[in-house]
């Protein structure tokens, strides 16, 4: 009688103000009875996680027919919990982390907007009870293994059902990561191997590059000596065929020399025997004897000009 009493009083107050109470620890107190907090009905749109955290012996926690749109990432620190109701609110998850709460055994998420569980729910190996009837946006896969939880039978068979699905859900997910990462790997793999490649060809590119500029300044340098040499040799054999030819001309020059010197003692010699003959001519001879031998004499000086006109020409010819 007490307890139903407490739970008029309870509803005929929150009728009486629609507004969301001031959660302290002082309300959390006034609303436990043994260790079930009672929080049902209190026009709540969020968990006062802090608050529910100072009071440890609350391990029974009824937040039953409010209006709560999401759980924060730390109502997962609660794990001292053992019974949660959640049934009659707005929620269309649960926190990602909800498989920390290790001591959970029962869960009551009758009537809300969930369409799917997270992952580690699979992780709730104490989960004795669980009702997920009245989930419109279920999924189809995940409301036909949860079943019509309409007794308590087929509560904790869903319970036993829904932790194994989700811990095998959560198996294939992890599977298919590591595969997706091992995959991501090689594949990181094969970029770093080709950029490897890569390198190495540009590596071997740059050298045979190195090598081919090597060769050609080898080259080059090889042209340009036996150019240098060419030359060289050129202006020797240039020098050598000057001196040779100086040397000819020199020989000739002297030669030549030689040959006027042998003509013009020659004409000087006839000159003086002619001399010689005419003056002997004019004193023992007759006049006409001594014409005739002047005349002959005329003419053997003419043919010996005429040789020397001859030699002065090769002469000529050979300077030229």
């Amino acid at each position: 009688l007490y307890l139903l009493l407490r739970q008029r009083i309870k509803h005929q107050y929150i009728e009486m103000t629609s507004d969301e109470p001031k959660v302290t620890k002082q309300f959390i107190l006034e609303h436990l009875e043994d260790n079930e907090i009672d929080l049902s009905l209190c026009n709540l749109t969020k968990v006062p996680v802090k608050e529910l955290a100072l009071v440890q012996r609350g391990t029974r926690l009824d937040l039953s027919q409010n209006h709560l749109v999401s759980l924060p990432d730390s109502f997962c620190t609660l794990k001292h919990l053992v019974e949660v109701d959640l049934s009659k609110n707005h929620l269309p998850q649960l926190p990602a982390n909800f498989g920390q709460l290790q001591s959970l055994q029962k869960l009551d998420l009758y009537s809300n907007d969930l369409m799917t569980l997270p992952l580690s729910f699979g992780s709730l190996k104490r989960l004795k009870w669980l009702d997920l009837k009245n989930n419109s946006q279920m999924e189809a896969e995940l409301a036909d293994i949860a079943g019509l939880c309409l007794n308590e039978q087929e509560c904790k068979e869903c319970a036993k059902k829904v932790v194994a699905f989700m811990h095998k859900r959560a198996g294939d997910v992890e599977r298919k990561r590591q595969r997706e990462l091992t995959r991501q790997r090689e594949l990181q793999q094969e970029r770093e191997a080709e950029e490897q490649r890569e390198r190495e060809a540009a590596k071997r590119a740059k050298a045979e590059l190195r090598k081919r500029r090597r060769e050609e300044k080898e080259r080059e340098a090889t042209e340009q000596r036996r150019a240098t040499e060419e030359e060289e040799l050129a202006d020797t054999q240039e020098q050598r065929g000057m001196k040779d030819s100086e040397a000819i001309s020199s020989s000739k020059r002297n030669r030549v020399a030689g040959c006027c010197c042998t003509l013009l003692f020659l004409l000087v010699l006839v000159k003086v025997l002619l001399l010689l003959a005419l003056f002997n001519c004019h004193h023992f001879y007759r006049s006409d004897e001594c014409q005739r031998f002047q005349q002959m004499a005329h003419d053997k000086v003419d043919t010996l000009l005429a040789t020397l006109g001859h030699g002065l020409d090769s002469i000529k010819q050979t300077f030229k």
